[in-house]
């Protein structure tokens, strides 16, 4: 299960079907686009991929955090927390991910009408 093509959803509408009625075109791009970067992440040292281990995911953040600004930080948790959310999966968000986000972001909790947020996982 480590590629995450073995999961099946557990919901009537595909993911693709979902993705269209819950967000935007440019939400769905961004974060596609971020997940490609965690998936290249996660492949590149032979970790999970799908579902995403927390620690596997605070290893992540901190990588970007020497190389992302924090804004791109939160929005590449967000598009893993939406993959999950998106194949209705749980992700375990209030463990090692995010104790390795920066202070600043650690505080606030994801809003409501975002569109993908970790309390919806």
């Amino acid at each position: 299960m480590a590629d995450g093509s073995e999961i099946e959803p557990r919901h009537a509408l595909s993911a693709d079907e979902l993705e269209e009625r819950a967000w935007s075109t440019a939400t769905v791009k961004a974060y596609r686009s971020d997940w490609a970067d965690w998936e290249g992440w996660a492949r590149g040292r032979n970790r999970q991929l799908f579902p995403a281990l927390p620690a596997d995911v605070a290893e992540y953040l901190a990588d970007l955090s020497r190389r992302a600004k924090a804004s791109t930080i939160g929005r590449r948790l967000s598009a893993i927390a939406w993959r999950h959310a998106s194949e209705n999966v749980p992700f375990a968000w209030a463990s090692p991910a995010r104790s390795a986000a920066p202070s600043w972001w650690r505080s606030t909790s994801p809003t409501s009408n975002s569109p993908a947020t970790a309390s919806s996982c």
